[in-house]
């Protein structure tokens, strides 16, 4: 098992919704592939949640690296991630699906969709004196606890996870797919995931259990 491998191990969870998600949620099942890439197979009606745990290494102040809603992604960071992804993955990579920027640190996700399923590819960046990097994965400042998944209703226009410990996080969306990022596996306590519409109304819940 080569670093990358080794730096990525994928968890599944079922999550169970209360309200009847039929049309609203699809379910992503995720193998995982080389470097950190995992397909994703789409069923209606249910929905299997992601983590991803990143080699265990040393943990950074919070507010140095994340905060608990995304941020507008910086152009520079957008520009650039496709080239200093590629090569902190070692991989040739699919389209960007979505950046998701907390603070000075990035998680960017690659993915594409062929007959029903997707193959999906995420690495971290880490803004440094005001310039994006990509150390090797062995190198990065923290591990990292993932969970991303996919919903296809038009209505959705939001997905929230209300932690056990009364904290809000917002997820990156775009093209249907949505991605939450910790800085440790041991920074997230488990909450409850919300499906909200564009009036905040919510339209699914699933319980999101900690690592």
């Amino acid at each position: 098992m080569n670093t990358t491998e080794e730096a990525v191990r994928v968890a599944f969870e079922t999550v169970q919704f209360e309200t009847d998600l039929n049309d609203i949620v699809h379910r992503a099942r995720v193998d995982q592939r080389r470097k950190t890439g995992f397909r994703l197979a789409f069923v209606a009606a249910s929905l299997v949640i992601v983590t991803a745990v990143a080699l265990l290494v040393r943990t950074p102040e919070a507010s140095a690296y994340w905060a608990a809603v995304p941020s507008v992604a910086d152009a520079a960071l957008v520009d650039a991630a496709p080239e200093l992804c590629e090569t902190q993955l070692q991989a040739d990579l699919p389209p960007l699906v979505l950046v998701d920027q907390r603070a000075d640190a990035a998680r960017v996700v690659f993915g594409q969709n062929t007959e029903g399923t997707s193959s999906m590819y995420s690495c971290t960046l880490i803004r440094s004196n005001g310039t994006w990097e990509a150390p090797p994965v062995e190198e990065l400042p923290f591990p990292v606890h993932q969970v991303m998944g996919a919903v296809f209703n038009p209505d959705i226009a939001q997905v929230v996870i209300d932690q056990t410990d009364g904290i809000r996080v917002e997820a990156a969306m775009s093209e249907g797919f949505y991605h939450f990022w910790w800085l440790s596996p041991q920074s997230f306590p488990g909450g409850t995931m919300l499906l909200l519409d564009a009036n905040g109304e919510v339209l699914g819940t699933g319980e999101v259990p900690a690592s």
